[in-house]
């Protein structure tokens, strides 16, 4: 009691997890001040490179809160990471993964990260209305299925 500090939540999405799928988006609905840490796609198994063996996961740059990701350009905000649409926070998901063997689309080529399922970590920002309380209610992707 009375000490203020950061809170943070680990899960994953899972939804069909033996189907493909590209996750575009994630979403939540709770207080500002939440940010993505990370949003990593499952390994793709090993591949052999050059000589050895290697794992291979799609990720994204983490993702700033509404708060912080603000910037104004000719006096009009805008965010470069969460942003806000009738109370509910929402953010592209921007690929920073490295290209695999045959692969075509990788990276900011494409939009979201490919996987089966995805584990991602939300926690506080240090700068959104220090000390008081930030409530996490739903956390949501939009995906698109690979058949």
């Amino acid at each position: 009691y009375g000490i203020n500090g950061g809170a943070n939540i680990t899960f994953i999405f899972n939804d069909n997890a033996s189907i493909n799928k590209v996750f575009q988006t994630v979403n939540y609905e709770g207080d500002n001040g939440w940010q993505v840490d990370y949003f990593i796609s499952d390994p793709t198994g090993y591949d052999s490179i050059n000589g050895g063996w290697q794992q291979f996961n799609d990720q994204i740059q983490s993702i700033q809160s509404y708060t912080e990701g603000v910037y104004f350009d000719n006096g009009i905000n805008y965010y470069s990471g969460f942003n806000r649409k009738e109370n509910k926070y929402y953010a592209n998901l921007i690929n920073t993964s490295t290209a695999k063997p045959n692969e075509i689309l990788f990276g900011e080529s494409m939009s979201g990260i490919k996987g089966r399922f995805a584990t991602v970590k939300f926690s506080t920002d240090s700068t959104t209305d220090p000390g008081g309380s930030k409530e996490l209610w739903s956390v949501g992707t939009k995906v698109n299925y690979i058949r």
